[in-house]
């Protein structure tokens, strides 16, 4: 008989997450050849198996395993019969965690309305991150901006800075705003043309860059 393992496939991330498999071994062989198998928004258990299976099958020459794909399930088998292959350790790795660093995301106003408000500013950091706010009071429109009037919303820009630099977040989040080309200091509100605002998370960790909700 030929040693057999399974491997099973038990889930895969709702797009756009993504996860990457970057290493398969058996007895410390690789049996994909460096190849990496990443998931994208029409991937299923089972099209995860068939990519797993094809990486292994185009290696069988050289490795000498082999491979069937059922369902969410990856049948791999060993060529040559006998029981060498029995006990080997099989070994499914992915890429490295991302190294910590400061997220960052940016606002841009492009138009306001006086009287107009914006009353949640959230970061949603997604699963155990979990969703902050970054406002603690409306930020109100003081004049109109934008669109046909082709006064810049640069002063609207600042008022964003402003409210989240005196947010409930303020020590974790920090912003400032003016010309992205030439940024001000973290923590810095300035008025400008470009009306972006930038935003930092303060603690370095490997979220990627926010996502924002208004």
């Amino acid at each position: 008989m030929q040693a057999t393992a399974t491997l099973t496939i038990n889930s895969v991330p709702a797009f756009p997450t993504t996860q990457s498999m970057t290493g398969l071994t058996i007895g410390g062989v690789d049996v994909i050849g460096g190849a990496t198998i990443t998931t994208d928004a029409a991937s299923t258990t089972s099209t995860v198996a068939q990519a797993v299976c094809l990486a292994i099958q185009s290696q069988t020459g050289s490795t000498g395993y082999g491979c069937a794909a059922n369902g969410a399930n990856v049948v791999i088998q060993a060529a040559l019969v006998g029981t060498a292959a029995n006990g080997l350790q099989v070994v499914a790795s992915g890429p490295p965690d991302a190294a910590a660093a400061n997220s960052e995301g940016a606002i841009r106003v492009l138009d306001a309305t006086t009287g107009y408000s914006i009353d949640s500013i959230a970061i949603n950091r997604g699963g155990a991150g979990g969703t902050v706010q970054l406002i603690t009071d409306p930020v109100v429109a003081t004049g109109n901006c934008g669109g046909a009037t082709g006064i810049d919303c640069g002063n609207q820009a600042q008022l964003i800075c402003q409210a989240i630099n005196s947010g409930p977040n303020l020590g974790v989040y920090i912003a400032r705003s003016g010309n992205p080309g030439a940024p001000p200091a973290w923590g810095t509100c300035e008025s400008t043309v470009d009306a972006f605002v930038g935003i930092k998370r303060n603690p370095a960790d490997t979220w990627t860059t926010p996502r924002r909700s208004w």
